[in-house]
Parts: C-alpha cells; sequence; structure tokens
C-alpha cells in the first residue's frame, strides 16, 4: 500500500524537521515513519526512486523488516530497505541521495536515524 503524499515547495523543511522532532520528543511517542520522516522527501525524491523499486511514500515498503539491500547499499541483516535509503542518504553509498537536490542537513540524517534505531515505527 502506498500513501499518497505531495509535498508542499513553499515551506522549509528544516523547520518542519524541527518541530516533528520536537512533537515526538515531547510526548515519548516513537518517531513516525509517516509523519515525521515522509515529509522529508520531495516528489521528486519519491517520483525519482520508484523505477529503482524504492518506493519512498510506501511506509510498508520502508518499515519491512526483511533483511536486504539496495543496489549497492547493504546487504543488511534486518530491515534492508530503510537502512539502504539512509546509506545513500549520509553518502555512505553512491550515488548519494537526493541527486540534483541539496544533501540533507545532519538534523535529517539524525531524526532518520532516531527512527531506525527507535524501531522504525510506521
Amino acid at each position: 500500500m502506498s500513501v499518497a503524499y505531495t509535498p508542499h515547495q513553499s515551506f522549509d523543511t528544516d523547520f518542519i524537521t524541527a518541530i516533528l522532532t520536537i512533537t515526538d520528543m515531547s510526548t515519548n511517542a516513537p518517531i513516525s515513519y509517516k509523519t515525521s520522516i515522509l515529509p522529508l522527501y520531495t516528489a521528486d525524491d519519491i517520483n525519482h526512486m520508484k523505477p529503482f523499486s524504492v518506493y519512498l511514500d510506501d511506509v510498508t515498503f520502508m518499515t519491512d523488516a526483511a533483511a536486504g539491500g539496495i543496489g549497492q547499499a547493504g546487504p543488511y541483516d534486518d530491515h534492508g530497505n530503510a537502512r539502504s535509503v539512509y546509506s545513500y542518504l549520509t553518502g555512505d553509498s553512491q550515488p548519494q541521495m537526493p541527486l540534483g537536490e541539496a544533501k540533507w542537513s545532519q538534523q535529517k540524517l539524525d531524526l532518520f536515524n532516531q527512527w531506525m534505531t527507535g524501531g522504525f515505527n510506521p
């Protein structure tokens, strides 16, 4: 199942990330992919990755616990899709995501990592 999401380019995503992080931390709720990570991607990010069978807008795909990897990333013992995407976002795997756009800030990367270490909550 794919979650429909259309980012609003007029919003400052670093600001939104900070608000989402504060919200998640203040409630002690696990960081959610759908509400905290998915909004960080642009429509171009999502559409660019689909031909490579990487479904950034699909919560089930991104939270799948299966081992594996994508492209040069991995293989990982668990959550191969999410761990692979993170590897491309950090530049540990090449080419670094997102292509043709500004690289993710450390704050965004930290939030993604916190989501993973927090249990890959949908």
